[in-house]
């Protein structure tokens, strides 16, 4: 009993400081995109209430990286060391004079760097600028209101270095595999990786993961500021459906995707043996497949509602679900 309760002890300490960072990674990517189209739709419908969302979203996007980057700065710390050393400390020399060998002054000498170390801090240095743009988006909101295009350039910005840092972020995990198998690996090898069929399934998955994960961060976020922005019920009624409807539709495209995923594999084996096996786990993949559209209906509930605020639980159990989702498939 003693060893169950470790092991779910490891898989919440996973989920917390694991897969809870990789969500607000997906968040970020999303974010800065969301509040741009609810700008453009706050111009077109001529209502408010786009905008003030799109100013919520953003704040939450400076939030996210702002954690992001201070939790991040811990572990990416020694590579960065090792980096800035290697960039600024001299080897030692002899002093003029003195003959080769006799008197050398004492100096610490360049530190080795590997390829990972250099993409490590690259990595870091991508999600800070990530940040710094989607602040710089959320802290210029009234300077820059005359100049909309430079305004939404900025979190254009903040969103295109989020899905660069997602690339950086695969590929490390990735090349992390290949040095442990041959002990070594170049830059090149890091960020051109070969387009195997592994890339494809995480080129067409990551989009929609990242505004799903946008849209119920979103969604429980002004759930959450509801006491401090009181823009009124009318605005949170709109909103938050609006917020829950980018994590609803994306996540539905991400089940279809897994669906479709499926039938792939079904037709494969029937195209290589000409039948099935008995032993296929139908009953396995048709549970994962209701169980990850739990928050498709979650949050079309939410959608629905002339009340969404009514469902609070939906609204923060489905991102929580999208993290178990994070789990299953990353292990």
């Amino acid at each position: 009993m003693e060893i169950e309760y470790k092991g779910l002890l490891v898989q919440a300490l996973d989920v917390i400081f694991i897969f809870l960072p990789a969500s607000v990674c997906l968040a970020l990517a999303g974010l800065p995109f969301m509040s741009i189209f609810g700008q453009i739709l706050a111009k077109i419908r001529q209502r408010s209430f786009y905008d003030k969302c799109a100013r919520q979203l953003a704040k939450l996007a400076m939030w996210l990286g702002f954690f992001l980057i201070i939790g991040a700065s811990y572990e990416i710390w020694p590579y960065l060391e090792r980096v800035v050393r290697h960039l600024w400390e001299a080897e030692a020399v002899a002093p003029a004079g003195v003959e080769s060998g006799a008197g050398i002054v004492a100096a610490a000498a360049k530190p080795e760097v590997s390829a990972l170390d250099i993409s490590f801090a690259l990595c870091w240095f991508i999600w800070v600028c990530s940040w710094f743009f989607s602040s710089l988006y959320f802290s210029t909101w009234s300077m820059l209101k005359s100049f909309p295009i430079i305004h939404r350039g900025l979190a254009f910005l903040g969103g295109f270095f989020a899905f660069c840092g997602l690339y950086t972020i695969v590929v490390i995990r990735l090349a992390t595999g290949i040095v442990d198998a041959s002990g070594k690996i170049t830059l090149y090898e890091i960020f051109v990786p070969p387009m195997d069929f592994s890339m494809l399934i995480l080129a067409v998955f990551i989009p929609p993961l990242v505004f799903a994960m946008a849209g119920g961060f979103g969604a429980a976020w002004l759930v959450l500021r509801r006491g401090r922005d009181d823009f009124g019920r009318d605005y949170y009624n709109l909103m938050t459906p609006w917020c829950a409807a980018w994590a609803r539709n994306s996540w539905f495209l991400v089940w279809l995707l897994l669906l479709v995923q499926g039938g792939l594999d079904l037709w494969l084996i029937w195209d290589e043996t000409g039948s099935i096996p008995p032993d296929y786990p139908f009953r396995d993949l048709g549970m994962f497949m209701v169980l990850w559209f739990i928050p498709v209906l979650l949050w079309h509930i939410v959608v629905g509602s002339l009340t969404p605020l009514r469902h609070k639980l939906a609204i923060f159990i489905a991102p929580m679900m999208l993290m178990g989702f994070l789990y299953v498939m990353i292990q």
